[in-house]
């Protein structure tokens, strides 16, 4: 989850649409989703299992990694330029 969260951000670096130092996961989510209409869901889905992952009690599950994978694969996709 850390990971998938951690490569999107690098990611949306790369393309000028990076984390402000001070930024929230929720306050930076929020921007890129604003910059990334398209993929909005997507970032607020990633970042809530993201914090999820790091602040829940309990561990992830399988099916909450892999479908994290997925919204990780479909914002690499955009922020390559992809649909």
């Amino acid at each position: 989850m850390r990971y998938f969260y951690a490569s999107t951000l690098r990611r949306a670096e790369r393309v000028g649409l990076g984390r402000r130092r001070a930024d929230t996961p929720y306050e930076y989510g929020a921007r890129l989703g604003a910059q990334l209409p398209d993929s909005a869901d997507e970032v607020d889905q990633l970042t809530e299992a993201y914090l999820a992952a790091a602040y829940a009690p309990r561990p992830t599950t399988a099916e909450e990694a892999r479908q994290a994978r997925g919204l990780w694969e479909r914002l690499r996709r955009r922020l390559r330029g992809g649909r």
